[in-house]
């Protein structure tokens, strides 16, 4: 080197090393990769964002299975409450028809004791009357005792059945 010449780090000239360019551009290449090493590190060390990501998951999952849940007690609900709909229809059916079979033999008794006498024919009117409310109260308590209750045991075990199920998928996790 001469006396007016400088040389600073990574300057190439007349005289320049090129083994020191070499070393010069190995570091800068070393602190590029070293740069990389440490943000890949500073985001693994990130702890409390991936709890936090993986909370948010798990809260996801949890909020999925709930909804999953919830539509099948509905679809049960809805099951089990068509299904009595349609029993009560047909025991509304049958009791009318028995009914209307009752009133129409009460009226054809009423119509031969009439032609026999006309107190007779009212004794017969009255008895059929009360027949035909019997059998509204047979058909009222029939309903009561044996379609409601059902009804009501099937509710209560689709409900008992949802939290049973709730509960032994909570113990798993």
């Amino acid at each position: 080197m001469t006396q007016g010449e400088q040389r600073t780090p990574g300057s190439v000239g007349r005289h320049a090393d090129p083994a020191l360019a070499e070393l010069e551009q190995q570091i800068a290449q070393t602190r590029e990769q070293l740069g990389e090493t440490v943000e890949e590190l500073a985001a693994k060390a990130d702890v409390p964002a991936r709890a936090k990501a993986k909370a948010n998951d798990a809260a996801t999952r949890v909020r999925a299975t709930a909804h999953e849940a919830t539509d099948r007690v509905t679809a049960a609900k809805d099951k089990a409450v068509g299904r009595a709909a349609a029993a009560k229809d047909e025991a509304v059916g049958k009791v009318t028809a028995a009914r209307d079979e009752a009133t129409g033999k009460a009226v054809a008794a009423s119509d031969a004791t009439h032609e026999a006498g006309s107190h007779l024919g009212d004794a017969a009117h009255n008895a059929g009357s009360k027949a035909g409310a019997k059998l509204n109260r047979v058909s009222e308590d029939q309903w009561r005792g044996t379609y409601l209750p059902a009804i009501v045991g099937v509710t209560v075990a689709a409900a008992t059945g949802t939290l049973l199920w709730l509960k032994h998928r909570g113990d798993r996790r």
